[in-house]
């Protein structure tokens, strides 16, 4: 559910503003979803965030959140916050998706 949320953030926009048990469910995935699913984390071979810092769906602020979460569970990950909003994310495409490739070969 976590990457959906992440994935359809504008899906997610509409669901907290029409479905009333939305913000329950992002509360709950907030509040635990790392920590219960720790061992599967730390067995992934890359872990990454980011988000703009004028997001317009607020992902940076969640990008962050999970970031110190994964940080005080000692999984290691990377977080990047670049100057831009929600849109764009083709430019950045490229270098992420080498970098998925090394961790992958490994």
């Amino acid at each position: 559910m976590f990457g959906g949320l992440v994935s359809h953030a504008r899906d997610a926009l509409f669901e907290c503003s029409y479905q009333p048990l939305f913000p329950i469910a992002a509360r709950m995935l907030r509040d635990g979803m790392a920590a219960r699913h720790a061992d599967a984390l730390r067995a992934m071979r890359w872990v990454h965030l980011d988000a703009g810092r004028q997001d317009e769906f607020y992902l940076d602020l969640g990008a962050v959140a999970l970031s110190d979460e994964l940080s005080r569970l000692e999984i290691d990950h990377s977080l990047e916050l670049f100057d831009g909003n929600h849109d764009g994310v083709d430019r950045r495409m490229p270098a992420a998706i080498r970098e998925l490739g090394r961790a992958l070969q490994e």
